[in-house]
């Protein structure tokens, strides 16, 4: 199963919140994990955030982007090109998307012909990603 993961998603991995032990049960049955370009600099940004919010200190700060940084060269990286960004452009438009989440749902969408699940733990993203015909799971929500 390849597999489509939202940062929301991603970082799931690296900070223990709620989410994760489902995540890893997901990411159990992947052959491939996709993710887009903007994805590392997203993790950094949230990264940053819960040092600020003080939910992580400095030094474990550095090791989680040292790890991202090496994760994420064993992932499927979709570039930000120019087919992304006009899609990315719909869905805000359609989806009133903020721009960083209309560029998630591009990428899954430009390369949907290989992605099985689009996994995200952001509701209104995953609505739209719905709305879009995609195949989704939110790790936050039990599965019923």
């Amino acid at each position: 199963m390849t597999l489509y993961l939202d940062t929301s998603a991603l970082i799931k991995r690296y900070i223990e919140e709620t989410g994760s032990v489902e995540l890893e049960k997901i990411l159990d049955k992947a052959e491939k994990i996709v993710v887009s370009q903007v994805t590392r600099l997203e993790a950094y940004s949230t990264l940053r955030r819960l040092l600020d919010e003080k939910r992580i200190d400095e030094e474990a700060y550095r090791l989680l982007l040292e790890e991202i940084d090496h994760d994420i060269m064993d992932l499927n990286m979709i570039p930000f090109d120019g087919q992304v960004e006009s899609k990315a452009g719909e869905m805000i438009g359609k989806h009133k998307l903020k721009t960083l989440d209309s560029i998630q749902l591009a990428s899954c969408l430009v390369h949907r012909s290989f992605v099985d699940l689009f996994v995200c733990c952001d509701k209104r993203l995953n609505i739209a990603a719905k709305s879009e015909g995609l195949d989704i799971t939110d790790p936050t929500i039990p599965p019923a």
